[in-house]
């Protein structure tokens, strides 16, 4: 008798705790599906994703997208049943199909999705080629709908459920880390704003690993020092430059005001009326609106350049692009997220080992939104 083989099919069901949206990029992202054949897979009709396998190969699949939150099953090979499914495979490399009009006596389209690679082969998580990295090119940053702000987080928050021991471990290192350069005289000045985005990368790197199915380990927070370090410690350099001239643009209109001769007699009252007078204020917001470019033109440019290769004065264009193209949804994602930062930081910044790798995962997530999809 003829050992029985299994076919993989999935009709658009997802696991509790993944939005669909969510298992569509990562489908697209870890299997290298178009975005065309992933919408026909949750278009509600069953699809058969791959079929002749033998029991322990069609288990593996499924247990690989049940990784990524998809749910598919596994039926016996039956011939009676099948002509009611769509038949997906692997891409060819050379043009995507085009899918013409059909007629309703027409059989479905059979998409030949072959050999891009085994489709339930676990992603590779090496680090020694770009390929391995890269989901396609990064490309201008686009803008998205005020919620995205609030499933930035959400969504985050699942990439970071996956791998939660390592995060919280690799969060603690991170700490120490800095601590240990805080505590180095003159290196403590530049160090840490240099470095920065460096260990940032490492964690996008992670970030990007584990959406695409893989293990991350502790040791990915260094992995940013072999992923164009120099370009990396160059965003921390501007970073570091523009917050000087800001903070020494504020300092700057106080002491122009008085303040200064103030401080040199010790006039306590002097200093405590300035700094509660108008100036004062007007200077600080005037310091903090000038920060928003700042921040804004480094928050994504890790990710670009660490991920996607994008060249150095490109990524901070992007990033500062990408930040204020979605005032709205950062404006909503700043908020909640600001409120989750404080209400974790009530037990002795214990839940910070719980927020802080969030925050790190939720980036990441509204870089994919912006610059990948």
């Amino acid at each position: 008798m003829s050992e029985p083989r299994f076919r993989v099919v999935f009709a658009g069901e997802v696991a509790n705790g993944f939005g669909a949206a969510a298992v569509e990029q990562l489908m697209m992202s870890t299997f290298k599906i178009p975005e065309v054949q992933v919408a026909q897979l949750f278009s509600g009709r069953p699809a058969i994703l791959k079929q002749d396998l033998d029991a322990a190969a069609a288990e593996q699949m499924r247990q690989t997208f049940a990784k990524i939150g998809a749910i598919v099953t596994v039926e016996p090979m039956d011939a009676a049943t099948a002509a009611t499914l769509t038949q997906l495979a692997t891409p060819p490399p050379a043009p995507e199909p085009q899918l013409e009009p059909m007629a309703a006596s027409a059989p479905p389209p059979k998409l030949e999705l072959e050999d891009a690679g085994d489709l339930y082969a676990p992603p590779r998580a090496s680090l020694e080629r770009d390929v391995e990295l890269e989901d396609g090119d990064a490309h201008e940053p686009q803008r998205v709908s005020f919620g995205r702000g609030w499933s930035w987080i959400a969504d985050g928050s699942r990439v970071f459920g996956r791998s939660i021991g390592v995060w919280i471990v690799t969060s603690v290192l991170a700490f120490f880390v800095f601590l240990v350069i805080g505590l180095i005289p003159v290196v403590n000045i530049f160090a840490p704003s240099l470095l920065f985005p460096v260990f940032g990368a490492g964690l996008m790197i992670a970030c990007h690993r584990l959406a695409r199915g893989g293990e991350i380990a502790v040791s990915d927070l260094f992995a940013g020092f072999s992923r164009r370090p120099g370009a990396l410690i160059g965003v921390g350099a501007v970073y570091m430059v523009g917050s000087l001239v800001v903070f020494g643009a504020i300092f700057g209109i106080m002491f122009g005001s008085g303040t200064y001769a103030a401080m040199m007699l010790g006039d306590e009252q002097a200093i405590e009326s300035m700094m509660a007078g108008p100036t004062a204020w007007l200077a600080m917001l005037g310091g903090m609106v000038l920060l928003l470019p700042l921040i804004a033109m480094t928050w994504f440019a890790p990710a670009l350049i660490a991920l996607h290769d994008v060249p150095f004065g490109r990524a901070l264009v992007w990033s500062m692009v990408g930040c204020f193209k979605n005032f709205l949804p950062f404006l909503l994602y700043g908020i909640v997220m600001m409120v989750f930062m404080a209400a974790a930081a009530i037990p002795l910044l214990l839940g910070w080992l719980v927020a802080v790798p969030i925050l790190i995962c939720s980036i990441y997530v509204a870089y994919r939104d912006i610059y990948l999809n």
